[in-house]
Parts: C-alpha cells; sequence; structure tokens
C-alpha cells in the first residue's frame, strides 16, 4: 500500500508545482545553551498553491476575512510556529491539517493570516 501513497505524494506535488508557485517556509531555530540560548531563522522554499476559504466558513473566529488556504507539498512539514513568506509578505500560519490516509502524509492544508 506504501506504493500508493508514494503515487498519490508524487501527484499531488505535480499538481501543486504545476498549479502553483515557490514560497518561502520561515522556521526560527534555537542554538545555544537552555540558559544563554539564540534563535536564528531557516528559510525552506516549499511550493504551494493558494486559495480562499469559501464566505461561508468565514466565522470572525476560526477563519478570519482575509485567511488564505494553502495546499503545500508534503516535502516540508509547516507547523504553527513557522511563518510563510509569500511574495515577500509573511503569513502566520494558523492551522496545519495534513492530508495523510493511512499516516502517509500527501499533502498539507495550511490557513495563513497576515
Amino acid at each position: 500500500m506504501a506504493g500508493f501513497y508514494d503515487e498519490m505524494t508524487a501527484f499531488s506535488s505535480e499538481m501543486i508545482t504545476e498549479f502553483g508557485f515557490t514560497a518561502t517556509l520561515i522556521r526560527s531555530v534555537k542554538s545555544g545553551t537552555d540558559e544563554d540560548p539564540e534563535y536564528s531563522d531557516t528559510e525552506i522554499d516549499v511550493t504551494i498553491a493558494i486559495m480562499d476559504f469559501s464566505w461561508g466558513l468565514v466565522d470572525g473566529t476560526q477563519i478570519k476575512a482575509g485567511d488564505r488556504k494553502i495546499y503545500m507539498t508534503a516535502a516540508t512539514e509547516p507547523t504553527t510556529a513557522d511563518k510563510l513568506r509569500i511574495s515577500g509578505k509573511d503569513n502566520a500560519i494558523i492551522t496545519v491539517k495534513p492530508l495523510a490516509p493511512a499516516g502517509t502524509a500527501v499533502m498539507y492544508e495550511v490557513q495563513v493570516r497576515a
């Protein structure tokens, strides 16, 4: 069955690449000691496709006007601690939902807010 999910991962990546573009995932990485931590940003190129949430889903609390739905390839797993730079503008990651049948991530649906 792993072969099937590998094929689905490749297919979703192909579709996102064809209809999307490259953005930058910004991840803060901690180094140093607990007493003297140092943080630096690591930039990771990711491939995304941008969609809008339907107005029926915008409730002003969980999903706000202006939030965007991002489909991201499974190459890098995003977290809500990361930021997503799209066209030079940093966006907060609000939610991350993996599409992961049988525990294998095929792609990620990410909600971002400017």
